[in-house]
């Protein structure tokens, strides 16, 4: 943490656990965050940016969300995962 751009990626734990890590590196003086999650993560990721705005840190500028799918492999077989990114910065 600390660089010009972090990536939080967002997976099992509760969204103000994200929540937290966004404001910990935010104050830890990086500029920009990526907030990356895939499945059904994706739908929390949405929730943290939401949370940052809503209640913590008022002037977020939202630069950027990309949307793909992530080829994995469960064994022998190939599946595809959608995938979010947002990217998000302090204004």
């Amino acid at each position: 943490m600390g660089s010009q751009l972090d990536t939080i990626k967002v997976g099992k734990k509760e969204v103000w656990a994200y929540v937290t890590a966004c404001i910990t590196s935010f104050n830890s003086g990086c500029k920009e965050l990526t907030i990356r999650a895939r499945g059904d993560a994706i739908s929390k990721a949405v929730d943290v940016v939401n949370s940052l705005e809503r209640s913590f840190l008022k002037k977020i500028d939202i630069k950027d969300i990309k949307i793909s799918s992530d080829e994995l492999e469960d064994g022998d077989k190939k599946i595809w995962k959608s995938a979010i990114e947002i990217r998000i910065a302090i204004s």
